[in-house]
């Protein structure tokens, strides 16, 4: 399985797992990226799986990762 399949990137030892939801027409290889995320740790997990359907730009790839690969 892909990375993208798996929705998740490692870099040496460190993994980290991200969601996405794509807007718009654009043709591949033409969509802007947006990065969101950024919460208290006792919040992450939870609004991960939220982050993602709150901002809905007219065209692009949303990307929520849910944190840091150390957790910090």
């Amino acid at each position: 399985m892909t990375m993208i399949a798996a929705r998740r990137i490692t870099i040496g030892v460190k993994t980290r797992k991200w969601d996405s939801r794509t807007f718009g027409d654009a043709p591949f290889g033409k969509r802007s990226l947006w990065i969101g995320g950024n919460a208290a740790p006792a919040a992450r997990d939870q609004q991960w799986h939220t982050q993602v359907r709150l901002y809905e730009p007219a065209d692009g790839i949303y990307l929520a990762p849910p944190r840091a690969p150390t957790d910090r």
